[in-house]
């Protein structure tokens, strides 16, 4: 995987960058693929293995024990969980719909999405990121129930 620094980049390369699509990338279609029949395969392990390889991070414990997750929830305002509730619908409607095309859903009125391929500098877990953590807990719980997998870790 390659990453870039926007500051070294030229107007003409971040051009580029932008206009590719990485779907039609053959190259990073078989790295995703590897990727996902090692993590079918293997699990978290692999999941471990690839966040160090990508993000250069030991993570020991994948999964959230129901006393952290009962705990935080103590720490929630209403406001912020009914937020959270309707963000975790609207990512369910979208991913129920999601295909490789670039079809734009409305999810609920005005609300649009699409699916946009581009690379990310980093999806480790970290205490300095918690709205993040949070948006990839939601969207990795959405996926999981969709797929049927538990949500326990293995």
């Amino acid at each position: 995987m390659k990453s870039y620094r926007l500051h070294d980049l030229s107007p003409d390369r971040i051009g580029e960058l932008c206009t590719r699509n990485p779907i039609e990338d053959l190259t990073l279609l078989e790295t995703c693929r590897a990727i996902f029949d090692a993590v079918e395969a293997r699990g978290d392990e692999a999941v471990r293995e690839y966040t160090f390889h990508f993000d250069g991070v030991q993570t020991p414990v994948l999964g959230v024990a129901p006393e952290e997750f009962a705990e935080a929830g103590m720490q929630v305002s209403e406001d912020s969980a009914r937020a959270l509730r309707r963000a975790e619908a609207n990512i369910r409607t979208f991913h129920q719909t999601q295909g490789i095309s670039r079809e734009v859903h409305e999810i609920e009125p005005g609300i649009r999405c699409w699916r946009e391929s581009r690379p990310i500098a980093s999806v480790s877990p970290s205490p300095w990121r918690r709205l993040t953590s949070g948006i990839r807990m939601v969207t990795t719980a959405v996926n999981r129930r969709l797929i049927g997998t538990s949500m326990a870790p293995t």
